[in-house]
């Protein structure tokens, strides 16, 4: 444990450079890009999301003992992470969740830059029971290093979920010519 006196906090504070565009471009340099594997399938683990809000809940209750996020209640909250992607495409997309009967049906977006994919969050028989849920089917129309966001379109009854991770899996994926 570290004591520091509040004078010299706040002094030390006063001192930095408010620059919020500076600070952001600051943040967002630690978010974990992830990248599709040669397989096409783009694994968005919680861990590696950066939380927008105040609600959102950081737990260590997924499958295998792997961080979540839980709390959600605010339907200003939301997730990110962020994509290096070498081509435009197609991908289904599943999300593992966990959420009990009576918080189920919240309807929610993830988003890509603007490409947006909207469904609801289904019940999975209790607040630790993960399962893998099939949001749908999202077109993005952009390469390089975009942004997902996942978020709530209404307020939650009580929680929009727990959510352990985001599956992204190529389908427009072309296949290598057969050798002649």
């Amino acid at each position: 444990m570290v004591i520091l006196p509040w004078d010299r906090v706040a002094s030390a504070v006063s001192r930095m450079d408010h620059d919020p565009l500076g600070t952001e471009t600051r943040l967002c340099s630690y978010r974990v890009v992830a990248t599709e594997r040669s397989d096409g399938v783009i694994q968005l683990d919680a861990e590696d999301a950066f939380p927008i809000g105040t609600s959102l809940v950081r737990e260590n209750r997924g499958p295998t003992g792997r961080a979540t996020w839980g709390g959600w209640t605010r339907i200003e909250d939301a997730l990110e992470w962020s994509i290096e992607l070498d081509r435009p495409g197609r991908f289904v997309v599943e999300i593992e969740v966990a959420s009990r009967r009576r918080d189920a049906g919240t309807p929610v977006r993830l988003s890509v830059n603007g490409d947006l994919l909207e469904g609801r969050i289904e019940a999975t028989g209790g607040p630790y029971m993960f399962q893998r849920q099939r949001l749908g089917t999202l077109d993005v129309d952009r390469k390089g290093e975009v942004v997902l966001r996942f978020e709530a379109l209404s307020r939650p009854r009580r929680e929009v979920c727990k959510i352990a991770s985001i599956r992204l899996t190529r389908v427009d994926r072309q296949e290598p010519a057969a050798s002649r």
